[in-house]
């Protein structure tokens, strides 16, 4: 989404990922430790694993924001008329 690489979101419901393991470790995606033991924090704690992509995450929001500027309705009309230009100019290149 325009923005720098390493952010992103995850959208889920609530309960599925309250279901879901982490995929990453580290940070503040546990509760407790023990010898044997460790338990999730609760989300969407459980999956923030490593130190906190700060910058990325000012410039996914910027992203975000220049975007809902723009209107996502612009965008999805920018983006048909841009892939019919590609179909028909490959439509009159030799096979």
């Amino acid at each position: 989404m325009c923005g720098p690489t390493g952010a992103g979101g995850l959208y889920g419901k609530k309960q599925w990922l309250e279901d879901m393991p982490p995929f990453l470790f580290g940070g503040d995606m546990i509760h407790t430790v023990t010898y044997h033991t460790a338990s999730w924090n609760r989300v969407p704690y459980k999956f923030e694993a490593g130190t906190p992509a700060i910058g990325e995450s000012i410039g996914f929001g910027a992203a975000v924001q220049y975007l809902q500027k723009i209107g996502l309705g612009q965008i999805t009309r920018h983006e048909q008329e841009l892939t019919a230009h590609a179909i028909q100019r490959l439509s009159v290149l030799p096979a």
